[in-house]
């Protein structure tokens, strides 16, 4: 189980660098994007904080 979660927090990162680019490729034209973008983030921030604190 720790491994899966391990792999949806790397694909998640994946995720949010992706739509962090797109957005800044795009001069943060689309709000959606920029919306989603911004989840994602949030998101991954708060999966590595409660990664890193289960493991210790």
């Amino acid at each position: 189980m720790d491994r899966f979660f391990s792999v949806i927090m790397y694909i998640l990162w994946t995720a949010t660098i992706i739509a962090i680019l797109s957005t800044t490729f795009t001069n943060f034209q689309y709000f959606d994007l920029n919306v989603l973008a911004g989840l994602l983030l949030f998101f991954a921030v708060i999966n590595s904080i409660f990664m890193a604190v289960k493991k210790k």
